[in-house]
């Protein structure tokens, strides 16, 4: 590999696909999908098996499946979610291959919620409500995410995530530690490194991994930084001020929802249980719908490399629950099952890149955006090289993390895996490294 010496910076693009190429290949010929209400059965079929809690009949779901209405699969999906493995999945499964004219792959779920997002098979009216009944079983206090009407959310890709409401505890001002104290940390961990106001601090990823969530206060700011395990962005935003949201409510303080949404953590916050995605920190839905937090720069680099630069750094302390020696969860643990894909449903996918290919995503201010593998920027700017595309160039700072060279103030920037980027940014430009 060598820098762009010699070659236009827009010669390092990767074209943009022009097909699907999801890891299951080109999804099979889309369906014929009805328009309009549902037949006056049907409604009664879905208001027993998914809305009226405790009344299933034999033989609802299979009477589904006879309307041929593709769009009653998302329902069942729902259902499957929950259900897998037993009696009532087997069901939903004959039902579901039934209405797509595809065999199921494992899990089903994922496989046919993929299938239908990559047809774009709309959702059956009132789906928010059979969505809202199904997931209510399991977990009543989702309610106030649910019953918002109005909330900019394609509640097609919202997924339960495996854990209840809160069920994954936040950080909140965690104890703290300076570099001499914090022995527990090897020098080759990776860390979210922070500046707030001179005051800097290094947050491992080994704990992130555990808590995904942590509420802080850093050069005199209220700040949280939520980690998405699913796909690999960590992010830090100011909490004691946000566009668009009431100061009577800050600062905001943040914890994990148990929902999904294409596979990217969904998190609320405790003061007006508004529902945020994480990767860009929009209010999605509740009273502070619309608002936006604001993001502050956040390095991803080694512990070592950290303290080396910022030696009036401080860690986190080890709370007891990552006692265990937690490897690295992008090493095996966390993709064993799935390590070509997404863990959850995205629908299409751009195969430019695997999708845990690591990228620094960058968003410029007219909206635009390029994506840089971060292992090619980091062996170009090794070895003395540059790497640039358009407007943008991006290097390796003092930290040892990725920075943005120019310009200077970028609108937005996140170090994740690539299919996380790429469904948030359609269409983003690719630099590579140039072959030698």
């Amino acid at each position: 590999m060598s820098g762009c010496t010699g070659a236009s910076p827009n010669d390092l693009a990767e074209p943009l696909p022009t097909t699907d190429t999801a890891a299951s290949g080109t999804a099979p010929a889309r369906p014929a999908v009805p328009t309009g209400g549902l037949a006056e059965q049907t409604l009664e079929v879905l208001a027993r098996r998914f809305w009226i809690e405790g009344v299933p009949a034999e033989g609802d779901l299979a009477a589904l499946a006879a309307t041929s209405d593709v769009r009653l699969a998302w329902p069942i999906i729902d259902l499957l979610r929950f259900e897998e493995g037993g009696p009532i999945g087997d069901e939903a499964i004959r039902a579901l291959e039934a209405l797509t004219g595809v065999p199921p792959e494992s899990p089903a779920w994922k496989g046919y919620a993929d299938l239908l997002l990559r047809w774009d098979i709309p959702a059956p009216p009132d789906y928010r409500h059979y969505k809202w009944a199904q997931h209510r079983i399991f977990d009543q206090r989702w309610d106030p995410f649910f019953e918002d009407a109005d909330a900019d959310l394609d509640w097609r890709v919202v997924t339960w995530g495996g854990v209840p409401y809160d069920g994954i505890p936040a950080l909140d001002d965690p104890e703290l530690l300076a570099p001499t104290e914090a022995t527990w940390l090897r020098p080759d961990d990776v860390v979210f490194g922070v500046e707030v106001d001179g005051e800097h601090r290094a947050y491992p990823r080994r704990i992130l991994d555990v808590h995904e969530l942590v509420n802080d206060t850093l050069g005199g700011r209220r700040i949280a930084l939520p980690h998405c395990t699913l796909c690999g962005v960590a992010v830090a935003y100011v909490t004691d001020a946000v566009a668009g949201g009431d100061p009577d409510d800050l600062p905001l303080t943040f914890a994990t929802s148990g929902l999904l949404q294409r596979s990217n953590k969904l998190m609320f916050d405790r003061e007006t249980e508004s529902l945020w995605d994480q990767f860009r920190g929009t209010a999605l839905g509740g009273p502070l719908q619309g608002s936006r937090l604001t993001s502050i720069p956040l390095v991803v680099t080694t512990w070592d490399e950290w303290r080396a630069a910022h030696p009036d750094t401080t860690t986190l302390a080890k709370p007891s629950e990552i006692d265990r020696n937690l490897g690295d969860p992008y090493d095996g643990t966390l993709l064993d099952d799935r390590p070509d894909e997404p863990i959850f449903p995205t629908g299409v996918r751009d195969g430019r890149l695997a999708p845990h290919e690591r990228v620094l995503g960058v968003q410029l201010a007219d909206g635009s955006s390029v994506a840089f593998v971060v292992a090619e920027v980091r062996a170009v700017a090794g070895a003395g090289g540059r790497a640039v595309l358009g407007d943008v160039e991006v290097g390796l700072g003092a930290d040892g993390g990725l920075v943005v060279l120019a310009p200077r103030a970028p609108a937005e920037v996140r170090e994740s895996f690539w299919f996380a980027w790429s469904q948030f940014h359609p269409g983003t430009q690719l630099w590579r490294a140039p072959d030698d």
